[in-house]
């Protein structure tokens, strides 16, 4: 109390620590030609004074916008969390739609994860526009299930906070360019016109 007092008094502040972590899309905003595949990495980062800066387990999942025509093609869990359980051979996957869930953890032989990538959703969109997708926990046991689990023990669900993407599906590059080609053909033909009758 006096410490806090006496800082005050002196002018100096103390900013409090930022504790938990940001699962995030490893970009804000995405552009992709409709009908290519689009790698979306599911990243970690632990803020200012955690002291989890490492994952023993992790749960996440993909919630594209209502009415996004996109089709699945492949979810990939980082190797160091591709595990499921004490030892199983494979992290636990789930591509229904609605669901797009990826859960691991690293095994007991094995250190904490210490990279930022989590898992890679690999999405090929067929129709041009402009969509949201969300993140969110995936929990598959229940309401008490701790998901996200630092190496040294700590549940940081509770201040896990997630952050979505934008993903703008634009013309095939062949398409953009056969418009451009038919806007200047019609350019050049007005232009004609209007010399003719001049």
């Amino acid at each position: 109390m006096k410490l806090t007092a006496l800082l005050l008094a002196s002018g100096i502040t103390c900013s409090p620590l930022v504790h938990g972590a940001l699962v995030s899309f490893a970009q804000a905003e995405y552009i992709v030609p409709v009908g290519q595949t689009l790698s979306l990495d599911v990243l970690i980062a632990f803020e200012q004074g955690d002291s989890a800066t490492n994952l023993f387990s992790f749960g996440v999942r993909v919630i594209p916008a209502g009415g996004t025509p996109f089709a699945l093609e492949g979810i990939d869990v980082d190797p160091d969390l591709n595990f499921f359980g004490s030892g199983g051979a494979a992290a636990f996957v789930d591509p229904v739609p609605g669901v797009l869930g990826a859960k691991g953890n690293v095994t007991n032989f094995q250190a904490p994860h210490t990279g930022s990538v989590l898992a890679t959703y690999k999405m090929r969109f067929t129709a041009v526009g402009s969509y949201t997708a969300d993140l969110d926990f995936f929990n598959t046991l229940g309401p008490t299930e701790q998901i996200f689990v630092g190496g040294n023990g700590s549940v940081l669900d509770p201040e896990v906070r997630f952050s979505g993407t934008t993903i703008n599906v634009i013309p095939e590059p062949h398409t953009v360019s056969l418009l451009a080609l038919m806007a200047l053909g019609t350019t050049i033909r007005r232009t004609r016109r209007l010399g003719q009758s001049s």
